[in-house]
């Protein structure tokens, strides 16, 4: 409930809730000492008026002279407020009594048996007292004076008196009437004050409530305003300084999300292109997602990839991405020429602001490079050799950073890493005399082949296919010839193979295999028959044999139609290639 009341509230009700208790405190204080000090007055007086009597009658009640104790006790009372009094002698038979009808009555003596007990056992009058106080009803104190000599500790009688305490409760009450109207006077006076106080107290917070909320908001501009209280000046200067420490801290947190924006922009590129190469490690896909990337991740109009020629010493275009895309191969830049020689050389990136008014800037096509305002440049480098350069133009918003840079230098890192992969990995799979696929591979191949043809019921055809007479070469004209023969054979085979749909492998020393995708049983025979009079034709020429003609003998065995196993549709294409043998060599044969 309380932590619904504003602060205005609480000051309030607690400043009225304290003045209360402090009051309320105050007044059961005064009550209670006032009680007290009433009680302790009457108490008195009414000893005095014992004794007063008790010292008068002595000489009577010694002398047996009743007579004149009425009037001492009458004179005795006069003006106090008591409810009853007597007197009575050692025995209790009351000698005097303000109800004349009770005098001769015997009273029980045992309030002061007691005290006679004492009184006859001590030796001092100090060692006891000279009253019994006991209360008779609530609003009745009974008061005995003994009448005693003390030389002769001897006890002659008491005076009793009954006092009434209503003037002390009258006295009381109409204190408590004083201190209720103290209260509510005092309590409305400090209802007062606690708002005069909540009201400043209130006013200041709530000014400190608004300058909270201008920061809250973004308003960092706080106007002066009038302080109240130190301590409010003290927070104002506070919350000035906190807010100009959070408009500066919101400045560098801006420049450091950007910053941490662009990272996670360069991490999220780098890690596609990283997940591209995982996954295709060995494919061309992989070059051409990076260069994707180099283009797209720095919103460019165009980016090139340019490979090394060894053999030529110039930078050819291999891929071309973007607005402007000339046909690759079309233009060659020398390892010492424009801006891709000088990175290509110096093996560091170079950022052409000016484009092609660098002055590293090689013209070879004027009309197309007028369009050039910016270039950045880096190298492909793997093992601390250049392999190449990415280049990256026109930045479509603003200028290329020293972060495209940083991009595009990890970029480059992948894209070498996978042109060099592609190598090793072609020089892996790769005969290294023909330049054919070798057996290994060519197994891998048939059966990807064939769990495809299987899914989509597609026909392909297998071809082997041996040179004739080979081991007559070798003997006869030696390795080295025969070496040349094989290149000779599998160049034959190339050329008439498909580009990037047949697949040509060398499988042993003289045979070799095609996998003809898509290829039913009489366009492979075509193919071999082609294959087999090319070789007839060219083969020993161009290998320098003149004494005979070289020539090849071909199996042809058909998936689905032959065989749908791997291994039954090899051993048929080679029973096929050992009959074309058996039955005179130079031909082609089928299952």
């Amino acid at each position: 409930m309380l932590s619904k009341l504003g602060i205005f509230q609480k000051v309030t009700l607690f400043v009225s809730v304290l003045t209360g208790i402090i009051l309320a405190i105050t007044g059961y204080r005064v009550m209670t000492f006032q009680d007290e000090a009433l009680s302790d007055l009457l108490l008195r007086n009414s000893k005095i008026v014992a004794r007063s009597i008790g010292v008068s009658s002595k000489t009577f009640i010694l002398t047996n002279n009743f007579v004149e104790l009425p009037n001492i006790l009458k004179l005795g009372i006069e003006g106090a407020d008591t409810e009853y009094a007597y007197i009575l002698d050692r025995d209790g038979i009351c000698l005097s009594h303000t109800n004349p009808s009770k005098i001769g009555t015997r009273f029980s003596l045992s309030k002061i048996a007691n005290w006679q007990r004492d009184f006859k056992s001590s030796g001092s009058e100090d060692k006891i007292d000279s009253w019994i106080v006991s209360k008779a009803r609530e609003d009745i104190i009974d008061v005995i004076y003994p009448i005693r000599i003390e030389n002769l500790k001897q006890f002659y009688g008491s005076v009793h008196l009954g006092v009434r305490k209503d003037y002390i409760y009258k006295s009381l009450g109409n204190l408590k009437t004083i201190l209720i109207k103290v209260f509510l006077v005092a309590l409305v006076m400090c209802f007062v004050l606690g708002v005069i106080i909540a009201h400043q107290i209130n006013r200041s917070i709530q000014n400190m409530v608004g300058i909270a909320k201008s920061i809250e908001n973004g308003d960092y501009e706080i106007k002066e305003s009038k302080n109240y209280f130190r301590e409010e000046g003290e927070l104002k200067g506070s919350l000035f300084a906190m807010s100009n420490t959070i408009e500066n801290q919101i400045v560098e947190l801006k420049k450091s999300n950007q910053k941490l924006d662009r990272k996670v922009y360069e991490q999220k590129i780098l890690m596609d292109a990283s997940l591209k190469m995982n996954s295709k490690c060995y494919s061309n896909e992989v070059l051409d997602h990076i260069l994707d990337s180099c283009w797209q991740g720095l919103s460019a109009s165009w980016a090139s990839l340019l490979l090394a020629d060894e053999r030529e010493k110039v930078l050819v275009p291999r891929l071309v991405r973007g607005e402007y895309c000339f046909p690759q191969g079309s233009v060659s830049i020398g390892w010492n020429e424009g801006v891709a020689g000088k990175v290509f050389q110096d093996l560091e990136p170079y950022i052409a602001h000016e484009g092609a008014k660098d002055r590293h800037f090689c013209t070879i096509d004027q009309p197309r490079e007028s369009s050039i305002k910016s270039m950045i440049c880096v190298p492909l480098i793997v093992d601390g050799k250049a392999i190449g350069v990415i280049n990256v133009i026109n930045k479509l918003e603003g200028s290329f950073t020293s972060e495209d840079q940083r991009l595009l230098l990890g970029l480059a890192s992948l894209l070498a890493r996978s042109i060099e992969n592609m190598k090793l990995y072609n020089l892996a799979i790769t005969d290294g005399l023909s330049g054919l696929y070798i057996k290994r591979y060519f197994l891998d191949r048939m059966n990807e082949t064939i769990v495809q043809a299987k899914r989509y019921n597609l026909t392909f055809s297998l071809i082997y296919a041996d040179i004739d007479f080979f081991k007559r070469v070798n003997d006869t004209y030696g390795h080295v010839v025969g070496d040349q023969v094989i290149k000779n054979a599998s160049n034959i085979l190339l050329a008439e193979a498909r580009d990037n749909i047949d697949f040509v492998a060398r499988i042993g020393g003289e045979e070799f295999a095609i996998i003809l995708p898509e290829t039913g049983k009489k366009g492979a025979v075509s193919l071999a028959n082609r294959i087999r009079i090319s070789a007839e034709e060219t083969l020993a020429k161009q290998s320098g044999i003149s004494e005979w003609p070289i020539t090849m003998s071909f199996g042809v065995a058909c998936f689905n139609d032959d065989a749908t196993d791997m291994d039954e549709l090899i051993q048929l294409a080679d029973k096929a290639l050992y009959v074309s043998k058996e039955s005179g060599r130079n031909k082609v044969s089928t299952t």
